[in-house]
């Protein structure tokens, strides 16, 4: 396999901070990152650093703005929910990206910026809402149907590729190599991705990269 384009998502605050920060000086060190011209990039707030958000999203949206003009930049993201954390986060959760939505939707429709989106379920517990049927109802706030969506580490099953589809036709999965380690379910939803629609990606460094795709 030959690497003809990679994407790499930040949606580190700190890493964001300093950038915007330095950029703000005049002292523009964004393009540090444009080592490689196959490497383009996304940036995002991370569901699981919201409340560090919420008290800087001023300055967060702000950086933001500046970090979207950067020329290979291809997406926004990773935003979302994560209804593994605590239940008293997830209403923070849901007002960040509405939030956001609110103050970078017009930009990030205008740049035609696809979303990369983290969606997590509190699986194995009952509960009474779902990440997924949230964030769907939010992005139909803001989103037309045909809007591009990728997304992130999906360990969905069939069904949900069926639901997403549905809801968001230009949607695209990306799976990383640990899905080797998953259910025969899960599995199952990864052979229902259209070729089409399908994506691989690492994770890292939060997921280990070892093996390979092809060993199931």
């Amino acid at each position: 396999m030959t690497l003809s384009a990679a994407v790499a998502s930040f949606c580190d605050r700190t890493f964001q901070m300093k950038l915007g920060e330095e950029s703000a000086k005049g002292k523009d060190r964004r393009n540090n990152l444009l080592i490689d011209n196959r490497l383009f990039l996304s940036f995002g707030v991370h569901p699981k650093d919201v409340e560090t958000f919420w008290r800087y999203r001023k300055a967060t949206v702000q950086r933001l703005k500046r970090l979207m003009d950067m020329s290979r930049v291809v997406a926004f993201g990773e935003i979302g929910l994560d209804f593994t954390e605590a239940e008293a986060e997830w209403d923070r959760q849901v007002s960040t990206l509405v939030y956001m939505f609110e103050e970078l939707g017009e930009t990030i429709r205008q740049k035609k910026l696809p979303l990369v989106l983290h969606v997590r379920e509190r699986e194995g517990m009952p509960t009474r809402r779902k990440a997924t049927a949230e964030i769907r109802t939010l992005l139909q706030r803001f989103f037309p149907a045909e809007y591009p969506i990728q997304l992130h580490y999906f360990t969905g099953k069939a069904v949900d590729v069926e639901s997403w589809l549905e809801a968001f036709p230009q949607t695209h999965f990306s799976v990383s190599g640990d899905v080797r380690n998953s259910s025969a379910e899960k599995k199952a939803g990864v052979v229902a991705i259209p070729s089409d629609r399908l994506l691989l990606e690492t994770d890292a460094p939060y997921a280990p990269v070892t093996g390979s795709f092809t060993e199931w």
